[in-house]
């Protein structure tokens, strides 16, 4: 398997078990354009009764689309035998935001409980504040040797985007990471 979709594992069962649930053992070249666009349309939060949302909907047709993909690769489906997916707008909608004060009160609050137990907590918490441009997955990878100190800047090596990224350190980042011991 793809090593970028073991990381989508949990999400990628989600997805598939969702739609063994609705379709149970019927024949996958028996499944066309409306069984597909019924299932989407049925989808509810897990124990609730309420409507995924529009994104989550467009995230399983993707997920059902590349398996639909794989099985023509696999010479399960033909070309034939492809379906054509509904279509699945959505629109992002935009993050809450907070004032810079709370963020504060919030960073000292976090580096007073944790920073004693493990400072990298604290650290990664301020980063993904500090620097937007980081996914909070992209930080998990960053290993010792994506930082230049001496050029201020940390490579994310494998972002989302496919091209390697340089975020610029802020002084007082470059000055932790030069006295942290680990």
């Amino acid at each position: 398997m793809d090593k970028s979709l073991w990381n989508q594992r949990p999400l990628l069962e989600n997805h598939i078990g969702r739609a063994i649930g609705e379709w149970r053992q019927k024949n996958i070249k028996d499944i066309g354009y409306a069984e597909t666009e019924d299932f989407l349309l049925s989808q509810k939060i897990e124990g609730k009764n309420t409507p995924v949302s529009s994104k989550t909907k467009s995230n399983i047709k993707s997920t059902l689309h590349s398996f639909w993909t794989w099985l023509k690769k696999r010479r399960i489906l033909t070309l034939n035998q492809i379906l054509e997916f509904p279509e699945t707008p959505f629109e992002l909608s935009f993050r809450n935001t907070i004032d810079k004060e709370t963020q504060q009160a919030i960073m000292n609050e976090v580096h007073r409980v944790s920073y004693h137990i493990n400072p990298k907590v604290w650290i990664g918490i301020k980063w993904l504040s500090t620097y937007i441009s980081i996914r909070p997955g992209e930080l998990l990878k960053v290993k010792e040797g994506d930082f230049d100190l001496s050029l201020g800047v940390v490579v994310i090596p494998h972002p989302k985007e496919k091209r390697p990224k340089t975020v610029p350190l802020l002084a007082d980042d470059i000055e932790i990471l030069g006295s942290s011991p680990n």
